[in-house]
């Protein structure tokens, strides 16, 4: 029987240079495609053929240490904890206008498996319509967290080495 090709080992993370602390089960990146399906009124609503329009791409994680120095940065971007924050801002920079999305930088903690040593997601922010909980309770204080990542201006998502 062949041995299979497992990979594991845990990450740490920084976000814009913080430290986001321990996570609960790691980091899931995930990503999907955007497609303007094609039909014709031959075929109903069967799709014939589809164009590429893009993807976006997320990770997701759930944090365990709630006084880690990125926290704030990363649950309240766009100012300071129970405020409206800057209406207009923007996550890009654009012009005259600085973007305040920020890096996630990964990097294995050296378990032989884990691969790729780091990964890098230049331009993430936390992804809109995702609701930030915080649980005040005698449990520990662990936080949800969906980052969006934007593309830089290559189209590059993120950088593994």
């Amino acid at each position: 029987m062949a041995i299979p090709q497992i990979v594991a080992g845990a990450y740490s993370s920084t976000y814009k240079t913080l430290a986001a602390g321990m996570t609960r089960d790691g980091y899931r990146l995930s990503h999907e495609f955007f497609k303007r399906l094609i039909t014709a009124d031959e075929g109903g609503d069967t799709p014939l053929n589809a164009i590429y329009r893009g993807r976006a791409q997320f990770v997701e994680f759930e944090l365990i240490e709630a006084l880690k120095a990125a926290v704030v940065e990363l649950i309240e971007p766009y100012g300071d904890p129970f405020t409206l924050g800057v209406i207009g801002q923007t996550d890009m920079t654009v012009g005259a206008c600085t973007g305040i999305a920020g890096a996630l930088i990964m990097t294995s903690l050296g378990a032989c498996t884990a691969s790729p040593a780091s990964i890098t997601l230049p331009h993430c922010i936390l992804a809109e319509g995702y609701p930030v909980n915080l649980l005040h309770s005698s449990d520990p204080r662990n936080i949800p967290i969906r980052l969006r990542s934007y593309p830089s201006s290559n189209g590059v998502f993120a950088t593994v080495s």
